[in-house]
């Protein structure tokens, strides 16, 4: 038995023809839509463009330097009193 190719796909051609008839306005509308997207697409390269090489970035933190001690060469600092009113004074 020789099976004909368009008996095969007569199921499909019945789908498409019900799909048609019930949302065709609504498919119209997603493609006119989608089509400003694709032909952007096609202008920056579509299926031509190279793809772009992955980038491994390693980021190694290396140890803090150690921190030297503050030496201040004042010999002595008089505690302030509650009383002092010249630490703000203008």
């Amino acid at each position: 038995m020789i099976v004909s190719p368009l008996d095969t796909l007569n199921p499909l051609f019945h789908f498409f023809d019900a799909v048609t008839q019930n949302y065709g306005a609504y498919v119209y509308i997603v493609i006119v839509w989608l089509a400003p997207l694709l032909i952007v697409w096609i202008l920056k390269g579509g299926f031509w463009r190279r793809p772009t090489p992955l980038r491994i970035i390693i980021v190694r933190q290396s140890p803090q330097p150690p921190v030297h001690p503050v030496i201040s060469r004042e010999s002595k600092r008089t505690p302030a009193s509650e009383d002092d009113s010249q630490s703000f004074a203008a």
